[in-house]
């Protein structure tokens, strides 16, 4: 039996992948197993500072995490800038409360579930299942780590 490449189990894709970036890989790993992961949004509001919300994403055991500009209310017919951040654990799929020695505060604003349905080297089309996030997003990475997230689009030049 063939060794995992990053958490995949054996497979023709997940060998194919393994030189590419380690989200699609996961994501690609999560498509084959069919499986919905979860996703949430938390607001984070800290004195003296803007609020901002943080997308997380359920991926290989750990939540990546993309800080958004906007609320979610407000990505249902926009896009916004969103930044990739350090991933954090599962447990933030429920953590409510105070942050950084009591300096801020987490508010979960939107949870549920999500699905890749179509990807390439530098985007993801995901399908959420929430309270305020629902049908089709795409994730796509503009530089580095910056990412544009909104609604998706299908545009006649996308190749998903």
């Amino acid at each position: 039996m063939a060794a995992s490449v990053d958490g995949c189990m054996p497979n023709v894709i997940c060998r194919a992948m393994s030189q590419h970036d380690g989200d699609l890989l996961k994501w690609r790993n999560r498509k084959i197993e069919n499986r919905q992961a979860q996703f949430v949004i938390q607001e984070h509001s800290r004195q003296n500072e803007p609020i901002h919300w943080d997308l997380m994403l359920e991926v290989g055991g750990v939540l990546r995490t993309y800080r958004l500009d906007s609320p979610p209310a407000d990505l249902v017919g926009r896009t916004c800038t969103a930044t990739k951040i350090h991933d954090h654990p599962l447990r933030f799929l429920t953590y409510q409360g105070s942050v950084n020695k009591g300096l801020g505060n987490i508010r979960l604003v939107d949870s549920g579930t999500y699905q890749l349905i179509g990807d390439n080297m530098e985007s993801f089309r995901l399908e959420f299942n929430g309270k305020i996030l629902s049908g089709e997003f795409s994730l796509a990475r503009t530089k580095d780590d910056a990412w544009e997230f909104g609604p998706y689009r299908n545009d006649s030049n996308s190749q998903d």
